[in-house]
């Protein structure tokens, strides 16, 4: 058995590997599109079909059938599973900036998929949680952490698995992915660098797909709605900024989840 699963991660990871060698020099301007099973240059057909092997039925909601039994999903059945997934963030259409990631994926309240490509090295990281920036991390022992490149594997995962930090002095500023010395994944606060367990590498591509399916994206959408009500509705008493930074609205809206500043960008 244990030779089946090895010979079955080969021909995943090459097949990954195979498409994204031709598919990574060339993205497309509208690359992170669901409607297609051209996905993007990170999120292939094929690896979205190992992603659908692998991951629990709360990442799948268009496929109640095939997670409630534990059969593998077959390809046919690849583009309905797709139908619950929506892409938030894509780094070859919105750029390769956390303030873009920020602006696009905050606010999303289902699970989502982070897909980051480097030099020599891809990797899924399947989150439970809803994303939040600062010193905190955040994901629950549900949280699971594929490598897809070099070769599919998924590695155990811990509560505190990921953190996002944007602008705290109270922790590291940027992406990071593990617990532990050295960190997996480091990546700095404008995008810019990368490492992978120290060693640096170069950032080829970052997304994040929503796998809450329609109503998480209708609910990102209502919230994203409030908030910027919200943020102008307080802007336009005309306060000063000092006074804005020490508002009593700005503190309740901040203890509320919502970031009073990433709108301005």
């Amino acid at each position: 058995m244990p030779a089946i699963f090895s010979s079955l991660h080969s021909f995943v990871s090459s097949a990954i590997r195979d498409f994204n060698n031709t598919s990574m020099s060339k993205p497309s301007p509208s690359a992170c599109s669901a409607n297609t099973l051209k996905l993007s240059r990170v999120l292939s057909p094929v690896l979205a079909w190992a992603l659908s092997c692998t991951l629990g039925p709360s990442y799948l909601p268009e496929s109640p059938a095939a997670s409630d039994t534990g059969e593998t999903p077959s390809l046919s059945s690849l583009a309905k599973i797709l139908e619950g997934w929506s892409s938030l963030y894509c780094s070859d259409q919105h750029g390769l900036s956390p303030n873009r990631l920020v602006h696009h994926v905050f606010s999303y309240r289902g699970p989502s998929i982070l897909l980051i490509s480097m030099e020599g090295f891809s990797y899924c990281l399947a989150i439970d949680d809803e994303w939040i920036d600062g010193s905190k991390a955040f994901g629950s022992s549900h949280c699971l952490l594929i490598q897809t490149e070099p070769q599919y594997k998924a590695q155990p995962s811990e509560p505190g698995i990921i953190l996002f930090n944007s602008h705290s002095r109270a922790a590291t500023r940027g992406l990071i992915i593990g617990k532990g010395n050295p960190r997996i994944i480091h990546i700095d606060d404008l995008f810019d660098k990368a490492t992978h367990f120290s060693i640096p590498v170069k950032l080829h591509a970052v997304e994040v797909w929503g796998c809450g399916g329609h109503d998480a994206l209708k609910q990102q959408a209502a919230q994203k709605e409030w908030e910027s009500r919200e943020v102008d509705r307080a802007k336009n008493r005309k306060l000063k900024i000092d006074d804005w930074t020490d508002s009593p609205d700005r503190q309740l809206l901040e203890l509320g989840g919502v970031c009073t500043e990433h709108a301005e960008r």
